[in-house]
């Protein structure tokens, strides 16, 4: 376990080197930043909406159904949602 946490770590610190070396580093400033809530915030509850309404239906199916009848419906959901 100590050999692959030195191992990983060893990747991870070359290739920030990397990339760093690559592309720099730069402290974002947020002199911008009321705009960009201006108009990301508007967005928000439609996500959560979207996110809670695939999450439970899935929970109900399962509740009411079980669990096969949510392996059969959550990839034709996902198949729907594709094609749309």
């Amino acid at each position: 376990m100590i050999a692959l946490l030195i191992q990983q770590l060893t990747v991870f610190f070359v290739m920030m080197y990397l990339i760093v070396a690559e592309i720099g580093f730069a402290v974002p400033r947020l002199t911008n930043i009321r705009q960009y809530l201006n108009y990301g915030l508007p967005l928000v509850p439609g996500s959560l909406s979207s996110w809670l309404v695939n999450s439970s239906d899935r929970y109900l199916i399962a509740l009411f159904l079980g669990t096969a009848a949510v392996g059969y419906y959550s990839p034709g959901y996902t198949a729907g949602l594709l094609s749309a």
